[in-house]
């Protein structure tokens, strides 16, 4: 089994409504939480081991993950926030992330746990 271990956050893309109005569409990532999701994709037996949110977020991030076949067992729950990353594109097309991250629940992860 691979264990991947880190962050799991709430990418918020954006978006448009159906008037054309701008808005931020929130998607489950991480580099460590895409990369479970990817291996459990090519049926590699996965799990994550992070700290997620109670909140709504987390509980989004946790089913994303075990929809995709990673097992959760693993996850720490706490109430802190869940992390922020608005995505937005430069000039060049490259993307730039604006992170809300203070005191939030990957944020929180320690050695001991």
């Amino acid at each position: 089994m691979i264990l991947s271990i880190g962050e799991a956050l709430i990418d918020l893309i954006p978006a448009k409504d159906m008037s054309g109005g701008e808005l931020f569409r929130p998607v489950p990532g991480g580099s460590p939480y895409n990369t479970a999701i990817a291996m459990a994709r090519l049926e590699v037996p996965t799990a994550f081991l992070g700290k997620v949110s109670e909140d709504m977020f987390g509980d989004r991030l946790i089913s994303h993950l075990e929809s995709n076949g990673v097992e959760s067992a693993r996850i720490i729950r706490t109430p802190n926030p869940s992390t922020l990353a608005f995505v937005s594109a430069a000039d060049d097309g490259s993307p730039r992330y604006a992170f809300f991250n203070n005191g939030t629940a990957d944020r929180s992860f320690t050695a001991e746990e």
